[in-house]
């Protein structure tokens, strides 16, 4: 056995924060930082961040298994080493293997899943101390990582955040914990502890509106000053202006919580981002031209659609044309979570999924999401951005749950693969070497695309490894 001090938990949260807050989008591009730590953008070493990341991620971990699983991995160390030069010290206790549980006795066995029990039930216990204590208002750190998140350049340093955000809440098991944990964060004064979450708050709104007011052109006149003056001053660190921070980082946090816990992440986008502003904002998100506002606007969209009752909230978006502008952009990023959204939503309406064009135009955009890591800056199929304009027009809601979104366009692309395969009429023009009209002459099939990705060093491992079995075992 190994004795350890207890780590003091403010001192955690005092490294994290302060490595969040690491002006990573300010680095120099001819610094000695290893490429590899930087974005194609020329922005600076990341691995402060994200080493804050590593932390969190192991200080508020409820599976210790978990933690040694993926300790072991970075560390190179086989399961089944017994190297004695070794120093790893693993977090969780002494597992008892299943030939020592089949020798116990009835009695020895209830006794070992009490204790398994209460073990758990501590770990969850103090993941959720430790949680609440970094995000909460005092200490600042939910506050940090998502200015963390919206001031990066890269992106894939800010899902990296989000993530880590969703897995965050996901320690709290009710409801009403994680909305009081956010409820600051998100703009949202109206909401209590047990009140209706159907859209109270939205009624309280529009009763407050109800109010006499003195009219007095001069005041009026210093409001309007005051409120451009807000909306015009900048940031800083990010060179945003602050309204636009403040917006992206309450946009940021609902992705982040219809990912870890959907539910409330519906909340969230319909009732508490800004009392009930959450879809005005995320159009405002989606119109700002700034990359990194619409690349978290694009992360909304596409993790919404994978919530059944976040749909509905899209569908005014899909209405006014407003996703199209995610879906021309030139970053890949951001076109890809509009894609995603679009084969999620698309997919789940018969009506839409029956219609052979408008699955070809889904699919069209996949294969382009899978080029795009290699054919950056270079122009892509026009017919693909048109088809799935097309589709978009036509999107409804739907009952279906689909999987979370995932972390690069490369990613995305392979997701919208998989659901797709799932067509006859796909998979017989995929084995057939099909092609959107319009491709780069000399460009691989996408199958061979396909193929090429899985025989990637390392891509077993990688998070895409899921989506390339389903797809190519749709295709057998």
């Amino acid at each position: 056995d190994h004795n350890f001090p207890e780590v003091d938990p403010s001192s955690v949260c005092r490294v994290a924060s302060a490595a969040f807050l690491w002006n990573c989008d300010k680095g120099d591009p001819e610094s000695n930082a290893d490429a590899s730590t930087t974005n194609g953008n020329g922005s600076g070493d990341t691995r402060v961040p994200r080493a804050a990341l590593d932390l969190l991620s192991a200080w508020t971990a409820a599976d210790l298994d978990a933690l040694d699983a993926a300790s072991e991995a970075c560390a190179g160390i086989s399961s089944s080493s017994s190297s004695s030069s070794s120093t790893y010290v693993k977090a969780s206790h002494h597992r008892i293997t299943p030939e020592e549980i089949r020798q116990m006795k009835p009695r020895q066995v209830a006794a070992h899943r009490k204790r398994e029990a209460e073990y758990r039930n501590a770990n969850l216990q103090r993941a959720i101390r430790h949680t609440s204590m970094f995000c909460s208002k005092e200490t600042g750190g939910l506050d940090h990582m998502l200015t963390c998140a919206a001031r990066a350049k890269d992106h894939r340093l800010r899902r990296e955040v989000g993530l880590q955000i969703g897995r965050l809440v996901s320690n709290l098991e009710e409801g009403d914990d994680v909305k009081k944990l956010v409820a600051s964060a998100l703009g949202c004064a109206d909401w209590k502890v047990g009140s209706d979450k159907d859209g109270k708050s939205n009624l309280n709104k529009e009763l407050h509106k109800l109010t006499i007011e003195e009219l007095d052109g001069d005041d009026e006149e210093k409001d309007e000053v005051d409120k451009e003056e807000k909306t015009t001053e900048e940031d800083e660190e990010g060179k945003l202006p602050k309204k636009l921070l403040q917006t992206m980082k309450r946009g940021q946090l609902t992705a982040s919580l219809l990912i870890g816990k959907p539910e409330v992440g519906t909340w969230a986008l319909k009732c508490g981002w800004s009392n009930g502003n959450g879809v005005s904002e995320l159009k405002d998100l989606i119109s700002s031209n700034d990359p990194r506002a619409m690349s978290i606007a694009s992360e909304i969209v596409s993790a919404a659609s994978s919530v059944e009752s976040s749909r509905p909230l899209l569908s005014a978006l899909v209405e006014e044309g407003t996703l199209e502008d995610l879906l021309i952009h030139p970053d890949a990023d951001v076109r890809s979570g509009a894609a995603s959204c679009a084969a999620k939503i698309g997919l789940a309406s018969k009506a839409l999924s029956e219609d052979r064009g408008e699955v070809m135009g889904l699919l069209d955009v996949a294969i382009e999401l899978l080029f795009d890591e290699t054919e950056q800056g270079n122009d892509i199929a026009p017919a693909a951005n048109e088809n799935a304009l097309s589709a978009m027009k036509k999107l409804p809601t739907s009952s279906n749950r689909f999987p979370e979104t995932e972390s690069t366009s490369m990613d995305r692309g392979i997701e919208v693969m998989a659901y797709l395969a799932a067509k006859t009429f796909v998979k017989e023009e995929l084995a057939s070497g099909y092609a959107p009209e319009g491709s780069p002459p000399g460009r691989k099939t996408a199958l061979q695309r396909l193929v090429e990705i899985a025989c990637a060093p390392n891509s077993g491992d990688a998070q895409m490894a899921y989506g390339l079995a389903g797809g190519f075992n749709l295709l057998l």
